[in-house]
């Protein structure tokens, strides 16, 4: 397998990877390297070109390529948006993918990429900036640890670097070092570490993470440090938290990570709330009925589609016959699938099964994810369809936020033992999220 990082942003797409020669002679990516991290904001975008401008707002999408690189070619793929014409009596805008226009720059090194304004920034190469047309300012610092990560505010200024299967990170702003973070030991080289910035409803920047213990969620100032949601009241669930993203405004806060079995299951969190009442998020809520039952769909990914609607993906494992029937038809994540739950609602809103699991899934505005297990995929959200394959791009076996087996994303499916298959014993108590078996 080889290795890629994607990024989308505005009417930009750009596509990283790690050129090597393939097994038959062609051109191929080196193994080595895995994808990482998302950050995502609103930002309205037109075709250049049309003389319209669409009212359609995507939310630019970076990942990050985790492992120094031998030479990486950034290519970017100009996507469009223009009003659709009458629909029988509907007028609509319609977001359309337009044929590709590539353009390429090389980079030597790059080991990750956020966002900062019209620049891309490598926090964890020491702050290194490379604008769209090849240009470049070196990193003027080197972080003396294995950093591997990073995600970053929406202006790009506030950062943190972290090892994905460690418990160190930095906070870092415009580059200088705020303050060290970490997070438990507990299987730390298992799942990846739970961090995220985010604005709140208020304005400000909060940080959240698990400094205290992998079960306990915490709010804080970015900046300053100051913690939020610090209680003697607390009493946390049995859950180990991951894959943290907060809504477009700040208003839920998810966390995709799991329970003993193990088992992947998405909890949702209201900011607001929880900055009120800090137990809250020691429980959260629960995306669906079914979640944490070990023997339905798996709930393995998650990504928003707006501040009220979530989208939940599941892995290949089959369901349990005899429990399938007894939830009969009812809309429900499935393996395979993608499921839309409407939060305040209470709701599946659509679902359906793709022909293989989706792994990782990133956001592109309201209406349309990437899933990027083995490939990136552009899948349309209304009618299951995928509208595009980058089948030149191999973007890792990574279906959870356990990684097990993964350290490199490089193996082929038949060789990667995953670790639910295996579990770890354990001791404490049963999870609040879900059982143990």
């Amino acid at each position: 397998m080889t290795a890629a990082g994607m990024i989308v942003r505005q009417h930009v797409t750009l596509v990283v990877r790690k050129l090597g020669k393939g097994a038959h002679g062609g051109e191929s990516c080196s193994t080595g390297t895995t994808v990482s991290e998302l950050a995502c904001h609103s930002s309205r975008w037109h075709w250049p070109g049309e003389e319209g401008r669409s009212t359609c707002s995507l939310r630019p999408s970076v990942l990050t390529q985790t492992r120094p690189a031998a030479d990486v070619r950034v290519r970017r793929i100009v996507v469009s948006a223009k009003a659709s014409a009458h629909l029988g009596d509907r007028l609509w805008l319609q977001c359309v993918m337009a044929p590709f226009r590539q353009y390429s720059f090389s980079a030597t090194g790059i080991r990750s990429l956020c966002w900062r304004g019209d620049e891309l920034v490598d926090w964890v190469g020491g702050g290194r900036a490379l604008a769209l047309d090849g240009t470049e300012r070196r990193a003027p610092v080197y972080y003396a640890y294995h950093f591997d990560a990073v995600t970053a505010s929406r202006d790009g200024r506030i950062a943190v670097i972290y090892e994905r299967l460690g418990t160190k990170g930095l906070l870092l702003k415009d580059g200088q070092i705020l303050r060290e973070i970490n997070r438990s030991y507990y299987h730390a080289s298992v799942y990846e570490y739970p961090v995220a910035l985010f604005h709140e409803p208020g304005g400000r920047l909060l940080l959240a993470h698990c400094p205290k213990s992998y079960c306990a969620v915490e709010l804080e100032e970015a900046e300053t440090g100051r913690p939020l949601t610090a209680s003697a009241e607390r009493g946390p669930s049995d859950f180990f938290h991951s894959r943290l993203a907060a809504s477009p405004r700040g208003k839920r806060l998810l966390s995709a990570g799991w329970a003993w079995h193990p088992w992947g299951i998405v909890a949702c969190f209201d900011v607001v709330r929880a900055l009120a009442d800090p137990r809250h998020v020691d429980r959260g809520d629960l995306v669906s009925p079914y979640s944490g039952n070990v023997c339905l769909a798996e709930e393995a990914s998650a990504c928003w589609l707006d501040d009220d609607c979530i989208v939940v993906g599941a892995p290949a494992e089959p369901e349990d016959p005899e429990e399938l029937r007894d939830a009969g038809d009812e809309a429900r994540l499935r393996p395979c699938g993608l499921a839309v739950y409407d939060l305040p609602g209470g709701r599946c809103v659509r679902t359906f099964q793709l022909p293989e699991q989706p792994g990782t899934i990133l956001p592109i505005g309201q209406h349309h994810v990437i899933s990027l297990y083995r490939h990136p995929k552009l899948i349309d959200l209304s009618n299951a369809q995928v509208l595009h394959a980058w089948t030149e791009l191999a973007s890792g076996l990574q279906d959870s936020s356990i990684m097990r087996g993964l350290n490199d994303d490089a193996k082929t499916a038949a060789n990667v033992l995953r670790f639910a298959h295996r579990p770890l014993r354990h001791s404490g108590p049963q999870s609040d999220y879900g059982h143990r078996v």
